[in-house]
């Protein structure tokens, strides 16, 4: 567990040398308001039930994730203590969000417009999240919701409270010692 919030520690790392580098500014767009924090709140509510669905969901490709998962993620995340498993969210989502929305996605808007670094930015956060295809074309979906997220509002703190809150929740259930497994 400590490994993986040290990977997203160097993922913030690399958010901030490479806005550097490319002298864009990873917190540019990041203002602490409590109304933000409430739409960050009421907007992790669609990613949530999407996961629930998708549990739900009986799909050959679910199916085939869901055992990838159990096999391959859910060992790191299944006696972790509560703290570590937030720790991790919030960094996951401080630190991608940083290099996602704010460098990449921000960086590009300039040069290319909204939609075609609204779309990069997304594309390269489904690739980093290859785990089966199917993951990665979820997670590219899912960048584009944060992404649209931070350009509604204007705010980075909107996705970095999404990704984090739906990380919690996401790994929380890897550690759910009462689940029932997909493979028996």
């Amino acid at each position: 567990m400590a490994h993986a919030v040290v990977f997203e520690a160097g993922v913030l790392a690399l958010a901030i040398v490479v806005g550097w580098v490319l002298s864009v500014d990873p917190f540019a767009g990041l203002a602490f308001r409590l109304d933000h924090l409430g739409i960050g709140l009421a907007a992790t509510v669609p990613p949530v039930v999407a996961l629930w669905l998708l549990h739900r969901s009986t799909a050959p490709a679910v199916l085939e994730f869901r055992r990838v998962v159990e096999e391959l993620v859910e060992p790191l995340f299944a006696d972790a203590p509560v703290m570590h498993v937030v720790a991790l969210a919030l960094m996951a989502g401080v630190a991608e969000e940083a290099l996602f929305r704010g460098v990449v996605q921000g960086g590009l808007t300039g040069v290319t417009g909204w939609l075609p670094a609204l779309l990069i930015a997304s594309v390269l956060f489904g690739v980093v999240h290859w785990l089966t295809g199917l993951y990665a074309l979820l997670a590219g979906v899912v960048g584009l919701y944060l992404g649209g997220l931070y350009l509604l509002t204007g705010n980075l703190l909107v996705p970095i409270v999404v990704h984090a809150l739906y990380d919690i929740v996401a790994l929380g259930y890897l550690r759910k010692p009462e689940r029932t497994p997909v493979i028996e």
